[in-house]
């Protein structure tokens, strides 16, 4: 469980600080584009996952292999406030590049909806709506608690209102808007290329829906790393569920991110295509190099 966890965060890590080095550092050349923005976004969503996350590896440690269950009630709760505040964070930011798609493929003819300045706005609201989620559920002073079966402190499935409502907000809501979005997007761009005769309108129109599937896939991967949290509620809701799925709600979670990691790199074209050329380079100049490296070693016998 600990190899799986820590090769989870370290993939998830090195996906994501690479897509965010290169977007920024070719921002000016290539790289200026709001998917790209949202992109970075959902990166370092990722990001505050495995941070909030790694933060409970001590106590994790401690409580499996030094036997030392306690921790202290305060402290958990901002454990796992922070847990849920950063598995919002991830859902939230693939919900909001399919709105920004939407915007950007039905009602065009609204400019300020494609702006920088609009999909700013929606980071925003992704980290403050985040944040108030997770902050909001302090009011039940049983929704975050040490959970004996999976070590770690988080929002539990043992208050079944609280982890209920989480599920709906950040689970079932966001993944019935995308799929809503998704539909009106699918049927407005099949109609369009129909009826259009513009080709470059046409094309667009494909390009965007091949984007909005991509999102989808992410939001797919998410949910798939969610279903065991569904699951442990559903059984523990009628009966006790078992502790080996307390173990599994954590590990495909922190799988599931990894995978997102892994996606967003390999599906962004702009960056692969920026270190292909890179490497590319290297590997042309690897002997200059290292003829140079000769030359400078070398010392003339004369001295």
């Amino acid at each position: 469980m600990n190899i799986v966890i820590f090769i989870s965060w370290t993939v998830t890590t090195i996906f994501s600080l690479t897509t965010i080095i290169v977007i920024i550092s070719r921002w000016r050349n290539g790289c200026r584009s709001v998917l790209n923005l949202l992109t970075c976004n959902s990166c370092f969503g990722l990001l505050f996952h495995v941070a909030s996350s790694s933060i409970q590896s001590p106590s994790y440690t401690r409580n499996i292999y030094a036997d030392q269950p306690y921790v202290d009630p305060t402290v958990c709760r901002i454990f796992g406030c922070l847990g849920t505040c950063s598995a919002a964070v991830m859902a939230f930011s693939f919900v909001i590049q399919g709105i920004s798609r939407f915007f950007i493929t039905i009602p065009h003819q609204y400019r300020f909806f494609t702006t920088y300045r609009f999909n700013w706005i929606l980071i925003l609201f992704n980290w403050l709506a985040s944040g108030v989620i997770a902050g909001g559920f302090f009011i039940s002073s049983d929704a975050y608690q040490f959970e004996v079966e999976s070590h770690i402190c988080t929002i539990t499935v043992h208050n079944f209102v609280t982890a209920f409502t989480f599920s709906a907000i950040v689970i079932i809501f966001n993944f019935g808007t995308l799929c809503v979005i998704y539909g009106v997007i699918f049927y407005r761009t099949s109609n369009h290329a129909n009826t259009s005769l513009i080709s470059s309108s046409r094309f667009r129109y494909k390009r965007n829906l091949h984007v909005f599937k991509r999102i989808l896939m992410f939001v797919n991967i998410f949910n798939f790393g969610s279903l065991p949290f569904l699951l442990t509620l559903i059984l523990n809701y009628f009966d006790v569920a078992p502790w080996p799925l307390y173990l599994l709600v954590y590990s495909c979670l922190i799988c599931a991110t990894a995978t997102n990691a892994v996606t967003i790199f390999f599906t962004n074209d702009q960056v692969k295509n920026i270190l292909l050329k890179k490497w590319k380079d290297y590997q042309s100049n690897r002997p200059t190099i290292f003829r140079r490296f000769l030359q400078n070693r070398v010392v003339p016998l004369s001295q």
